[in-house]
């Protein structure tokens, strides 16, 4: 499929892209991110980059319980030729175990939609807030000859929120129930798993264990914007601070 990391990046993210040339070739676009910028002025923006554009359909629930918003969707991935695409995102949560499995279902029937306009190169999101829903996700994935398969793992890694009660373990953790969930997913004999919303150097700590796993983030940007920098001894905040980078697109700058 990819590279081991995605970035995922919004519009004003878009501009320090070119810097990390050699190092990306493809770079996610969440749908909603661009639905204030005016399809031709994004036109002539990302043909001016040299990476590969993924169009995620991972957005808020408003957008995504919008009538035809799926419809929309493709029409900006035609208009703006994007032919790679992680599809469908759906409301799924534990406090509401029939939403769940009517919301997996429904996301399958939209990969089952997309899959037969044949022009796309689809990255199926696997959905569904209880183990047999995301089972039910995952088998219907592989009936429709996916190999490779991503999985939305970012509330799992902000919430508060115990999966207790719904999830009878009054000691596991958000972070717990979802390495619980990516071993069900690891069961599945997918060639890659794309795990969305795992892209800092703490967070890649908790699932790098399996060679088939490819990782995609948008907390490269927003760190960037609270002066955290990644570097080999970890996150350092760097709001107050000078530090020298030695990678190929700071070694020319002063530090």
């Amino acid at each position: 499929m990819y590279l081991y990391f995605i970035p995922i990046s919004n519009v004003d993210g878009l501009r320090y892209i070119n810097e990390l040339e050699g190092y990306v070739t493809h770079v996610i676009l969440p749908y909603y991110s661009l639905l204030d910028h005016d399809p031709d002025y994004l036109n002539n923006l990302l043909r001016s980059y040299n990476v590969k554009w993924i169009l995620s359909s991972i957005m808020p629930d408003e957008l995504l319980l919008k009538e035809n918003i799926h419809q929309d969707f493709r029409r900006l991935a035609d208009r703006l030729d994007i032919r790679d695409i992680v599809i469908w995102d759906m409301p799924t949560y534990l406090e509401n175990y029939d939403a769940s499995i009517k919301n997996t279902e429904y996301s399958i029937e939209i990969i089952k939609w997309f899959s037969s306009k044949e022009k796309y190169n689809i990255i199926p999101l696997a959905k569904g807030a209880y183990p047999e829903h995301l089972r039910y996700s995952l088998e219907s994935i592989l009936d429709l000859n996916f190999d490779v398969v991503a999985f939305h793992v970012s509330e799992y890694l902000s919430t508060r929120l115990s999966p207790y009660p719904y999830i009878p373990d009054k000691y596991l953790t958000p972070t717990g129930y979802m390495s619980q969930l990516i071993e069900i997913i690891r069961e599945y004999p997918f060639k890659e798993i794309l795990l969305i919303g795992i892209g800092s150097p703490k967070t890649l700590e908790l699932v790098d264990y399996d060679d088939r796993f490819r990782y995609a983030g948008l907390s490269w940007y927003i760190d960037g914007l609270k002066r955290r920098a990644y570097t080999p001894d970890g996150i350092k905040d760097i709001t107050f601070k000078y530090i020298e980078c030695n990678c190929p697109a700071c070694i020319s700058t002063p530090p």
